[in-house]
C-alpha cells in the first residue's frame, strides 16, 4: 500500500496513494490505523484524493480508525472524496456517522475545534489551584468592578489619595 504520513502535534495525517482501497490494502490500512493508535495518536485525517474506488474492506477499516480514536477521545476526519467514494459512504449510510471534511484545511479547523469544545467538557473550575488567591496581593490591589480597572496603592498616591476613605470611594 501506498501513503504518506504527516505527523503534528495534534493529529496525523494520512495521504493514502492508492486508486482502490479495497481487499488487497484493507489489512495493511487497519494495521497502520492500530499503530497509529499504540503510538498516542487519536486524531486522524485520512485524505482518500487519489482514491477512486472503495469497498465494504475499505469502509471496515475506516470504521476501524473510527473506533480507535473515539475510545482514545480522539477524531477521524476523512477528506478528499471524489463522488463514487462519497456515494459509498452514502450507501453504507456511513456518510452522517463519519466526520467528513471538504479541504485538509478544514478537516484540520474541525479536529483543533472539536479539541476545544472536549477541552471545555471536560473543563472544572474547582480542578484550579486555589494558591492565586494570595491575601498579600488581594491587599496590594483594589478592583473596580464598574471600570474593570486596576489600582495599586502607588496610582492612588500618583493621584494624591492619601486615606482610605477616599480611596475606597474612588
Amino acid at each position: 500500500m501506498k501513503y504518506v504520513i504527516e505527523k503534528l502535534p495534534s493529529y496525523a495525517l494520512i495521504k493514502i496513494e492508492e486508486k482502490k482501497v479495497d481487499s488487497r490494502i484493507s489489512p495493511e490500512l487497519k494495521q497502520l490505523f492500530i499503530l497509529m493508535n499504540t503510538e498516542g495518536i487519536k486524531n486522524l485525517i485520512l485524505d482518500l484524493s487519489t482514491t477512486e474506488y472503495i469497498d465494504s474492506s475499505g469502509l471496515s477499516s475506516i470504521l476501524v480508525a473510527n473506533r480507535l480514536c473515539n475510545n482514545a477521545n480522539g477524531y477521524l476526519v476523512l477528506t478528499g472524496l471524489n463522488p463514487n467514494v462519497y456515494k459509498m459512504f452514502e450507501i453504507s449510510q456511513l456518510a452522517d456517522k463519519l466526520n467528513i471534511a471538504d479541504s485538509i484545511d478544514d478537516a484540520i479547523e474541525a479536529i483543533h475545534y472539536a479539541e476545544i469544545e472536549s477541552f471545555d467538557e471536560n473543563f472544572d473550575l474547582n480542578d484550579l489551584d486555589d494558591d492565586f488567591e494570595n491575601d498579600d496581593l488581594n491587599e496590594e490591589f483594589d478592583m473596580d468592578y464598574e471600570n474593570d480597572e486596576i489600582y495599586n496603592d502607588e496610582y492612588f498616591d500618583e493621584i494624591g489619595l492619601e486615606d482610605e476613605y477616599q480611596k475606597d470611594n474612588y
